[in-house]
């Protein structure tokens, strides 16, 4: 995403009288949001990816995880269409990755954070999901 550097705004009301305020507002704005890192995750077969938390935040702006964050992912046949859920209240965000049924293999989660200037943040982990060890008669590990 392409950084727009930040602006100072000045916005003045009539020109001033000693029984006038101009309305004045100042701020850094063009700033884009941010998101922290989330680790890597593996779960068995079957097993839902759960607890995955990570923060947003918009220094010029209001962000939430409802209405802010995107998902996306790179291996379709894993992880099927609102099978990552983003929830969280207001800037504290977690996710829940429901692999397809039987699956195994890895796929890359993206989180978008959106601003309402348009501005963006990505974060990104790879979650795998791995086999269950079957040990037959007369082996233990």
């Amino acid at each position: 995403a392409a950084r727009v550097p930040p602006r100072l705004l000045y916005q003045a009301g009539t020109p001033y009288r000693g029984s006038d305020h101009d309305p004045v507002i100042v701020g850094v704005f063009g700033l884009p949001p941010t998101a922290t890192a989330i680790g890597d995750r593996t779960s068995l077969v079957d097993v839902p990816i759960e607890g995955v938390t990570f923060t947003i935040a918009d220094p010029d702006g209001t962000v939430t995880c409802a209405a802010n964050v995107t998902a996306s992912w790179s291996n379709t046949a894993l992880v099927t269409n609102a099978n990552v859920q983003v929830s969280g209240a207001a800037q504290a965000c977690t996710v829940r990755i429901v692999p397809t049924a039987g699956a195994t293999g890895s796929t890359t989660i993206t989180l978008r954070v959106t601003d309402s200037q348009g501005l963006t943040a990505e974060v990104g982990f790879t979650a795998t999901f791995v086999p269950e060890l079957v040990f037959r008669d007369g082996f233990e590990p």
